[in-house]
């Protein structure tokens, strides 16, 4: 480079150096990721786990006969039913895995006599027959009350609005436009500080502006490695539901849910251990793991 060019090389240098900090890139990318985070756990919490909702019905639709065995599986297979229909719209690999709808009966979450009822939009169907087997095991007085259907009707609906959340943050995503703003703002920023960070001859620009040549900008490289990192970490977690190693497990989810939710069902009813006095009854301190506990008297 001539000298003519070196000094208007200098003075781009400068120029970036000195507008480089006008980009609030910490705020902004600060408050994305902060966004994104919170929709990622906001998405966790409405997976939808089947268990509590089958062990209240468990409860309240008691015995050992067929019928009543019958009513507790068709309800925990109702519940895993409408998570499949949902997920199989909002995650690839549950979808590849249930093509159609008739996929579900070869998989045991749909019977053949509930298939010309059902389509891929009718996520109310399950619930809706849930809350019928409900309504049947309360006629056949399977259920002792009025207030036992109504906590499994609310137990139901509460799960029905979990997953409906779970279809509306896939259907209403985080905006593009937010997206590429900080994306670009990131890239961009680094084009600058690049310009910016140039040894210059302090001659000509003084010596307050560089106190040593460093071959090697470490400040500059830690700051991008912070700051890319910080953007890949809302690029994993935009889309918990895709095929990432660290998205869900959605497949593994529905299969948890009805394999727990039929054994609860089949064997959490009517059955318990048989009552009878602890190791430490008669004890008036327990020591476990070197840790004492005092034992109150209940016999005042």
């Amino acid at each position: 480079m001539t000298e003519n060019q070196q000094i208007q090389f200098e003075w781009v240098c400068l120029h970036a150096a000195r507008y480089a900090d006008y980009l609030p890139l910490s705020f902004l990318l600060g408050s994305y990721v902060t966004f994104v985070v919170r929709r990622w756990h906001k998405q966790f919490a409405v997976i939808g786990w089947v268990d509590k909702s089958i062990m209240l019905t468990s409860s309240y639709i008691g015995g050992s006969s067929q019928r009543a065995r019958i009513l507790r599986r068709g309800v925990a297979r109702q519940m895993c039913l409408m998570q499949v229909l949902i997920y199989r719209l909002i995650c690839a690999p549950v979808h590849r895995r249930f093509p159609t709808v008739e996929s579900l009966v070869e998989q045991g979450y749909l019977l053949q006599d509930e298939l010309p009822d059902l389509a891929d939009t009718k996520f109310w169907q399950p619930i809706k027959w849930a809350m019928e087997y409900v309504r049947i095991a309360r006629q056949e007085r399977l259920i002792g009350s009025d207030n036992a259907v109504q906590d499994i009707y609310q137990e139901l609906l509460k799960l029905r609005g979990q997953l409906l959340q779970t279809f509306l943050y896939d259907w209403v995503p985080v905006p593009l436009n937010y997206t590429q703003i900080v994306f670009i703002a990131v890239r961009l920023f680094f084009i600058v500080e690049l310009l910016g960070r140039q040894f210059l001859d302090p001659v000509r620009v003084g010596t307050h502006r560089h106190s040593i040549d460093c071959y090697v900008p470490f400040l500059s490289i830690y700051q991008f490695i912070v700051y890319v990192g910080w953007v890949k970490v809302a690029e994993a977690l935009l889309n918990p539901y895709g095929e990432d190693d660290d998205d869900f497990e959605t497949n593994w989810i529905i299969d948890r849910n009805l394999k727990v939710g039929l054994d609860i069902a089949d064997y959490a009813a009517d059955f318990a251990p048989p009552l009878e006095k602890d190791l430490y009854w008669n004890e008036q301190e327990v020591f476990i793991s070197n840790l004492t506990f005092r034992k109150y008297s209940f016999d005042r």
